[in-house]
């Protein structure tokens, strides 16, 4: 449009430089994308048909298991939802989608993997871009089945939370809050849980937490790191509290949570800090049961 109202007449020539169909290319959005194992969990994965031509065409496209530790089986943990494993791109037609339904179960598993790969087209027409970029999708089926041991004196804590910060200068809630987070034992120590993916730092980080049930308390141990910034050093967890009007940090402190009746679980004021400054202060965090 914009080429057509500022250059007139010359806008053919100018598309024919820059748009030739050797350049047309079928592509997904998206290079890897990662799933809950839930039960009836329906998804879309868009495939992108890049040209300037009207020309209707067809890619097909299969699912890749080989070089994978736990792979995701056709029909066992996804169920493809497309008719056949070819899209068609009509006349004019520019997007289509592959769709999985995955299939959920009770079972305590690892996360499992699968590719779709784009093999052909009708046109042969470039799959992905440069280097094959997005010619295939990485999937992962996320694990959401905890073991629980119900002789665990801690049992009743385990399991997948909702992670809710507020913010500490206005008691506001956090937008960029709301992430999941899991309470799993701690297998040194039967009085304590580890806390994955506090602050949405991911599920392979574990946080320390010491449990008094007599008390309905619990408490993040003070001094651990979440992560390590290459600027900035080591950000820690950290309890903070205002003291003669002024935000003072307790590295020594820990972070001091009450449980109520229905396992929902509320820190007192912290913050992630690192030498130069704070990522987040928060007034207080909830973390609901699920």
């Amino acid at each position: 449009m914009l080429l057509t109202l500022g250059f007139g007449a010359c806008t053919a020539e100018v598309d024919e430089i820059l748009f030739q169909d050797k350049n047309a290319s079928i592509s997904f959005a998206e290079e890897a994308y990662e799933i809950d194992e839930d039960v009836d969990v329906y998804q879309n994965f868009e495939v992108n048909y890049s040209t300037t031509s009207s020309q209707a065409v067809t890619v097909d496209f299969d699912f890749v298991s080989e070089g994978f530790e736990n792979p995701a089986v056709e029909g066992v943990d996804f169920e493809l939802l497309n008719p056949t494993k070819t899209l068609t791109f009509g006349e004019g037609s520019y997007k289509n989608a592959i769709r999985i339904k995955v299939i959920g179960n009770d079972t305590v598993d690892a996360n499992r993997q699968i590719k779709i790969k784009l093999k052909s087209s009708s046109a042969n027409i470039s799959l992905g871009f440069a280097n094959g970029l997005k010619s295939e999708i990485l999937i992962t089926i996320l694990n959401n089945d905890i073991e629980v041991d119900e002789s665990h004196p801690l049992a009743e804590l385990f399991g997948f939370y909702t992670e809710e910060e507020y913010l500490f200068e206005d008691g506001s809630l956090d937008p960029a809050s709301g992430n999941s987070l899991t309470i799993l034992p701690d297998p040194e120590d039967d009085t304590q849980v580890l806390i994955m993916n506090l602050w949405g730092i991911g599920e392979d980080v574990a946080m320390k937490a010491s449990v008094d049930l007599e008390t309905m308390s619990m408490s993040i141990l003070a001094g651990q790191v979440m992560f390590v910034d290459p600027q900035h050093g080591a950000a820690k967890a950290v309890r903070v509290f205002v003291a003669d009007n002024q935000l003072q940090a307790d590295f020594a402190g820990d972070i001091v949570c009450q449980i109520d009746e229905d396992g929902n679980i509320t820190a007192e004021s912290w913050a992630v800090l690192v030498e130069a400054g704070a990522y987040g202060i928060y007034e207080k965090t909830i973390l609901t049961k699920q």
